[in-house]
Order: C-alpha cells, then structure tokens, then sequence
C-alpha cells in the first residue's frame, strides 16, 4: 500500500507509463511485512500449481520446475502478475538454471559441509569440550577460499557469511588484511565482518583496520560508515592501548557536512571522544542537525554524557535554544528516567536484559538510558543492584567505566587482564579527558 500510495504522489504525464520502483532491501520488520503485503498475490500464485516448488525472501525467489518449457511460461506469467503492480522481473538477476547448475549456484555440497561443522560445534560446546579442530578448519576454509575466490560465484558470499558466522562462534582467527578487504569490496558481507568483529574485545589490529577502511575513501554510500559506527560502539574495548588513536581517525574521517556522516561522527564522540570535543561538533552544526527530528533525538540523548561536564551548562543552552521536538523528546526521557519512579519502572525490564550479541552486552543508546536510570535517587536500592549486576559486560569497557564514574555512579569492579595491566585506565583518561 505504501508503494502505491508514493507512486500515486509522483507526478507523471498522461503518456508516460508508471515509474517502475522495487521493494526496499533494510533487514528490519517492516519492509519485509511491506514485501510479503506487496506480493501476496504473486504467492498466491506460484502455490497454485502443484507441479512447482518455490520459496521467497523479501523479492529474491526461487522456483523449481520439471523442463525449460515450463520454466519459461512461469517466468511470463510472473512478469504479468508483477506488472498490475507497476514492477517487472529484473531480466539482468534472473536465472535458468538446470539441475546440476543449481547443484552448484546454491553451494549444496557447501552448505552441507558447513551443516556437518555447526553440528559438531554446537555438540562440542554443549558438552564443555573445546573445538580447537573446527576452529581449524573454518581458518583454513575461509583463508583457502578467498584466495581461489571460490566465493565469488553463485551463493558464494552467503557461504562466506555462513564461515565467518561460525568463526564467530568458535573465536577463530580471520586475518586483519581479509577482514578489510571484505569490508570494502563484498558490502553484502560487510554487516557480517562487522558481527564478528563486535562479537569480540577490540584488538589493535581490528582497531587499525577499521580506521584504514574509514580512511580509504571508498566508503562513499552511507550504509558503510553507519554500519561501522553502529558495530563499533557495540565492541567491548578493554585497554586503550593502540586502540584509541586509531578510534579518533576513524571519527575524523566522518563527513559532518552529511547527515549520516554527522549522525556517526556524534555517536561514535559519544563514547570515545571527550566531551569538549563532543560539544564542539554540536555547536559547530547546529545549522544541520537542528532542521532534522531523528539527529535531535540523538544529540538530545547525551544528556547523561554531559552530566557533570564544563560543558553541561552550555549544552542544555544548545537544547533550549533549538527547538528541536526530536531534542526536546530526549531530553524529557532521560530526565524522567533519572527523577521519576514510574519511569525507572516501566524501563527497568529492558534496562535489566542484557543484550548477549553484543561485545559490550547492551546496544549504546540503552547504556545511555541506563546511565540514566542508575542516577535515579528514588528508585529502589536492590534495582539500582540488580541493573548494575545484569549489566556487567558493559562495565568490561574501560570508556563506559569512565563515563559511569564521572558522572558519580559506582561500577562494580571488574577482573582485569593481566595482559592490559592496572594503569589502562590511567592512561585513557590522561589521553581523552
């Protein structure tokens, strides 16, 4: 309905045809109900002839038929279902495939092999034995495989996905040099890269390989540098030691004359940057982000950030002055959530779940609103205990620990490595505060 409704909007001649438009390709909820609404029809159709097999995700379908005759009147009859709804098949991403040529376009004999691994894996861990021979063979697959780009035809990249997913789970060494290169020149591997790096504390080498890719200027669709930003405040950064620098090229190399370059340069400042250098960039492109609700959400979201900073008084002068509903929605939240008990209330549940997926255990805007909900003088004591405790893989983060602690909050006291030593943190506060 919403396609129609926006086609309907455009201006056209009476002589021209419809504009021809897709179905929005984002992995969230909504475009994919958008697409099953959209296509229910086609469904409908495909599932009425029992001598066909098919099955879709979002517009990428596949159906199964006895010869090349057959083959050809489903193609036509599915670019005419398509057509009362003003999109055709794209003919360039469709294919006529004969057995054996499936056989190998959908890496049946791969997904097999990677099926027989994860089934070991998944053994291994649930008896507590370790999978050092898995561990293995998932380096050496990937490795073999991007060197004979064997992963560069048919389903070849959703079986590097599929690697690299395991890699994840078993903690097997991807070489920095590969991860870059995939991040750079496979974009529908690029989310999974960044997975795997978050799913681990951040090494040096990650570090420098990331702001290489920030820096490369080869990242020039939005997607890339969000998706960057988005996955690395999410990875649990334990030592600063040659981390920090690289972090800093990385939010230099943010283009605040973008929307989403300013919207990634703010929230990566937000946790790893001081909070000078936070409000200079506020200050400096007020004239962009105030004309935009969503970036005012965001900026209006530092409030806890701020808390106790040289810079707090002028910030919430910035905040009145904007007129921003976006900032003004932020800003009404966190302040409820750290004065108000039925606001600590109605968050404790989500603030209490940890989010597992992530390196640092919980996404960043939720540790914002945690740091929120932690100051709250009115909420009960075994509460504020209970949200520090369930929270513990963020306070692993020496930057969360830092900002907790300014703020006036006590962390719990964390096991360090020996191999960071005690003055980890010594050192990062002398080099960002």
């Amino acid at each position: 309905m919403l396609i129609h409704v926006l086609s309907s909007l455009l201006w056209q001649p009476d002589y021209m045809p419809s504009i021809e438009i897709g179905l929005p390709q984002i992995n969230l909820d909504a475009p994919r109900l958008l697409a099953h609404c959209f296509l229910y029809e086609l469904d409908a159709f495909l599932a009425s002839d029992t001598n066909r097999d098919f099955v879709r995700f979002m517009d990428d379908i596949d159906i199964g038929v006895d010869t090349l005759a057959d083959a050809k009147r489903v193609l036509k009859s599915v670019d005419l279902v398509l057509q009362t709804r003003q999109v055709r098949l794209n003919s360039g991403k469709t294919l006529i495939l004969k057995q054996a040529e499936a056989l190998r376009h959908f890496r049946v004999m791969e997904n097999a092999r990677i099926d027989v691994v994860k089934s070991r894996v998944d053994r291994k861990r649930k008896a507590g034995a370790d999978a050092n021979l898995e561990r293995r063979v998932i380096e050496l697959r990937i490795r073999r495989g991007l060197a004979t780009r064997s992963f560069d035809n048919g389903n070849g990249e959703k079986i590097l996905k599929r690697w690299i997913g395991l890699a994840a789970t078993v903690n097997a060494s991807i070489r920095p040099s590969d991860l870059l290169r995939l991040f750079l020149f496979r974009p529908a591997v690029r989310d999974t890269v960044c997975t795997y790096i978050r799913r681990f504390d951040l090494s040096a080498a990650r570090a420098k390989m990331l702001a290489s890719a920030a820096e490369s200027g080869l990242l020039v669709d939005d997607a890339a540098i969000v998706d960057l930003a988005n996955h690395l405040v999410e990875t649990a950064v334990t030592t600063t030691s040659k981390r920090h620098a690289n972090i800093l090229r990385i939010i230099a190399a943010c283009d605040v004359s973008t929307y989403f370059g300013l919207y990634c340069k703010l929230w990566l400042q937000s946790k790893y940057d001081t909070t000078a250098a936070l409000h200079d960039t506020i200050r400096s492109t007020i004239e962009t982000w105030v004309l935009h609700e969503r970036l005012g959400r965001v900026i209006g979201a530092f409030v806890p950030v701020f808390q106790n900073s040289l810079e707090c008084s002028d910030y919430f002068q910035i905040l009145s002055d904007s007129r921003n509903h976006g900032v003004r929605d932020s800003y009404k939240f966190h302040r409820k959530l750290a004065s108000d008990p039925a606001a600590f209330k109605s968050m404790f549940d989500a603030l209490s779940n940890p989010n597992t997926s992530r390196g640092t255990g919980i996404t960043h805007a939720k540790f914002l609103s945690l740091l929120s909900a932690l100051q709250n003088p009115k909420a009960p004591a075994a509460h504020i205990e209970t949200l520090q405790a369930r929270n513990a893989a963020a306070w692993r983060d020496v930057y969360y620990r830092r900002m907790a602690r300014r703020i006036g909050i006590s962390v719990p006291p964390v096991p360090r490595d020996p191999a960071s030593g005690a003055a980890d943190e010594r050192g990062m506060r002398s080099a960002t505060d």
